[in-house]
């Protein structure tokens, strides 16, 4: 995680080897660390994952971690392609 703009290269694993799944809020946060933006009314995390991996363009790379009630429900890769 130190290499802020990479972070990206990173999502797919973070996914699929279901390191948060299922933890609460405080293991989250021990885990990958406090999120760059919260949505308490929709209950999610937003991590900013860095750019890249885009070709000619550039790609925006967010890890949404998404709770049900204090327990992580869903943890999802959303980009946008520019």
């Amino acid at each position: 995680m130190a290499e802020k703009y990479k972070r990206y290269e990173m999502v797919k694993d973070l996914i699929q080897s279901n390191i948060v799944a299922s933890k609460d809020t405080n293991e989250v946060k021990a885990i990958i660390g406090d999120p760059d933006f919260r949505n308490d009314d929709l209950q999610n995390w937003s991590y900013n994952m860095g750019e890249g991996g885009g070709g000619l363009g550039f790609t925006l790379h967010y890890l949404l971690v998404e709770f049900k009630g204090d327990t992580v429900s869903h943890v999802l890769h959303h980009d946008i392609v520019d």
